[in-house]
């Protein structure tokens, strides 16, 4: 590896005009602590900011090489720049992992909210069951002003999610955190390894 690094740096030394022999005595004679690539990459951006002003530009790498002049803080590096997008990719991945779970999650409480709220419904005796339709019917007219103008598919679509509102508002049903915490209770003890 250290020899492709020395190659490497090598190559794009004589390729900026410094002599093989120079551009192997500076890099052998260079601090290991020092990323010779960075420094190159750096005089580059120097050089092509103002092109004219250096007469021997091949003198600016060896100079600065031998000097140990690094580059500022604030340099972006294309090995930098890398290894930056990969934290960021990273960052996006996990992130979006992190999203689909939440998503996954929503979808596994709005169904279990929907099972339990049919299964009180479902429950109730005829008599309390109108009682609930009149009190979605009477929500769902005083929330919409326009609730006269819909079909009557709308209409019964609407009161369903009303009469659902109340039901789930009167039920004790578990947060979002509860219901995750208990899933996860159960999945360790119905796991494989468990039994």
């Amino acid at each position: 590896v250290l020899d492709q690094v020395f190659e490497r740096n090598l190559t794009a030394l004589t390729a900026r005009g410094v002599h093989e022999k120079a551009a192997r005595r500076l890099l052998l004679a260079a601090s290991d602590e020092v990323d010779i690539q960075e420094q190159i990459e750096w005089i580059d951006t120097l050089i092509e900011r103002v092109p004219n002003k250096f007469e021997n530009p091949a003198g600016l790498y060896v100079s600065f090489i031998r000097d140990g002049i690094i580059p500022p803080t604030d340099f972006l590096s294309s090995r930098r720049r890398k290894e930056l997008e990969q934290v960021a990719k990273s960052r996006t991945a996990a992130e979006t992992r992190e999203y689909s779970k939440r998503y996954e999650l929503d979808l596994r409480y709005a169904e279990y909210k929907e099972q339990q709220v049919a299964a009180y419904i479902d429950k109730l005796a005829p008599a309390a069951r109108q009682k609930l339709t009149k009190d979605a019917r009477k929500a769902a007219g005083k929330n919409l002003k326009q609730f006269d103008l819909l079909s009557p598919e709308q209409q019964k679509d609407l009161v369903d999610r009303f009469a659902f509102k109340i039901v789930a508002d009167e039920l004790s049903l578990p947060t979002i955190e509860e219901f995750n915490s208990r899933n996860n209770l159960q999945q360790l003890l119905l796991s494989p390894e468990r039994r």
